[in-house]
């Protein structure tokens, strides 16, 4: 039974995640933000609570992208919110045990310049297999607003999903 288990844990972990598709990408342009995204890709919450905007993005697989947009005023700073979404997220894991291997400074380059970031290299325990994911932060700051961006995807997966997750950091404007 164990094995049967893991061996759908494992099926579904790895799901059919396929190339995002750029060359006609889609436009979301709402409630102050605007950003270009893959055309296989879909918004699958976009909500508000209190005075935090909301969403996410899925790919064909199991990667996530996503956005949460705060008044500049009650943001945190980038190392700062990344810390606390990582123990967050680890400490909500109902079964296996998630743990930061490293936490790195990135850079992407924009048509407006270069965005600084961070890059999480991550450890998923689940039933004795190790499963490594690549977590990236950025924030935009721009209108009295801060954008936190945050792409998730396993390490495998990553090369379908990249220039999707960079399509949206480099286009993500705030208004």
């Amino acid at each position: 039974m164990k094995i049967l288990l893991l061996l759908c844990l494992l099926i579904t972990l790895s799901a059919c995640e396929t190339k995002a598709e750029i060359t006609s990408p889609l436009k979301y342009n709402k409630h102050g933000v605007s950003f270009d995204y893959p055309s296989n890709w879909k918004i699958s919450d976009d909500n508000f609570k209190k005075d935090v905007h909301f969403l996410t993005i899925e790919t064909t697989g199991d990667a996530v992208f996503l956005i949460q947009i705060y008044k500049e005023s009650e943001a945190l700073a980038l190392k700062d919110y990344a810390l606390l979404i990582s123990a967050s997220i680890a400490k909500s894991m109902p079964i296996g045990e998630m743990k930061t291997k490293s936490m790195n400074a990135i850079k992407i380059m924009t048509k407006n310049g270069e965005i600084e970031g961070l890059q999480e290299n991550i450890s998923l325990t689940l039933l004795g297999q190790n499963i490594p994911y690549i977590r990236k932060y950025y924030s935009i700051t721009q209108a009295n607003k801060v954008a936190f961006l945050i792409s998730n995807v396993t390490t495998d997966q990553q090369k379908y999903s990249n220039i999707g997750f960079d399509l949206i950091v480099k286009s993500l404007h705030l208004l």
